[in-house]
């Protein structure tokens, strides 16, 4: 048996984001290659943690920041699905509109 202390395990920070966990909400995880959004769909909270080279967490964080470290991110639509891939974030608002950030620094918008 692997003893999680020996593993490549990471804990994201949530009590240092400020986030208290309900065991009966369970907040929804999407993962890019290295990057990646804790969603708490009940309470419309998102946090990005990883590398943010591309500025694909969808906040101005440092690329060199842990990657246990959970940032709010302050988004101005109502999710309705998020996609994080290698080196871009694409968000899909419930309106239809399409938020893509990350390679080359872009924020763009797309109605569907």
């Amino acid at each position: 048996m692997v003893e999680l202390s020996d593993s490549i395990w990471i804990e994201l920070d949530h009590k240092t984001a400020g986030i208290e966990l309900n065991p009966e909400i369970k907040p929804a995880l999407t993962m890019g290659k290295t990057h990646g959004f804790l969603w708490i769909k009940e309470k419309s909270l998102l946090y990005s943690f990883g590398d943010n080279s591309y500025g694909k967490l969808a906040h101005d964080a440092d690329r060199s920041d842990s990657l246990n470290f959970l940032y709010k991110v302050s988004c101005p639509i109502d999710l309705k699905e998020i996609c994080a891939l290698d080196t871009y974030t694409a968000m899909l608002s419930s309106e239809g509109h399409l938020y893509v950030t990350g390679l080359f620094m872009v924020f763009f918008e797309y109605k569907l």
